[in-house]
C-alpha cells in the first residue's frame, strides 16, 4: 500500500486492523546518552566524567515516543509486520526530534539527518509487543436497514 493510500484511509476514518505496542531500549552508552538528551539538551559540552551522571539523571525511556502503540490500517503479512512496525517507530522517533535518529522515507517526503547517528540494532533496539486485533464494523445490508 502506498503512502497516499494510507493517508486517504486515515482521512476517511477507516478503522485500524491491528495494533502493536512497542518499546525502544537503548543498548550502548552512546544510545543512552542520545536518548537522555531528548528534551534535556545540555547547553554546554559535557565532559566525559559527567556523562554517566547526566545519563542517570535524565534518561527516561518510559514516555512517548520511546513507548507507545503502532496502529496498522491494512492487512500485511506476518513476516512483514516487524519491519513495518520498526519503520513506523523510527519515523515517529525522528518526527519527535530524538537526537541521533536518522530517517528518510522512500517517497522523499520526510527526511531527518543527524550528524551523530545512532545505529539501529547496535545502539538501540525496538521491542514489539503483542498483536491486538480490532473488530471491524460490518457493512450494512438491506436487511439491517429494514430492521432499523
Amino acid at each position: 500500500m502506498f503512502e497516499f493510500e494510507r493517508q486517504i484511509m486515515k482521512a476517511e476514518n477507516k478503522y485500524p486492523m491491528v495494533e502493536y505496542a512497542y518499546k525502544v531500549i537503548p543498548i550502548s552508552e552512546f544510545g543512552k546518552f542520545s536518548f537522555a538528551k531528548y528534551l534535556n539538551a545540555p547547553h554546554r559540552m559535557i565532559p566525559k566524567s559527567e556523562v554517566n551522571s547526566f545519563i542517570e539523571k535524565n534518561l527516561n525511556v518510559n514516555r512517548e515516543p520511546f513507548i507507545g502503540q503502532v496502529k496498522i490500517h491494512e492487512d500485511i503479512k506476518e513476516s512483514a509486520v516487524k519491519t513495518e512496525v520498526e519503520r513506523i517507530v523510527l519515523q515517529k522517533l525522528a518526527m519527535h526530534n530524538v537526537p541521533g535518529v536518522n530517517y528518510s522515507d522512500s517517497y522523499g517526503t520526510f527526511k531527518r539527518v543527524n550528524f551523530d547517528a545512532l545505529e539501529f540494532g547496535q545502539d538501540f533496539v525496538i521491542e514489539i509487543g503483542e498483536k491486538i486485533v480490532f473488530e471491524q464494523p460490518k457493512k450494512l445490508t438491506f436487511d439491517d436497514i429494514k430492521a432499523l
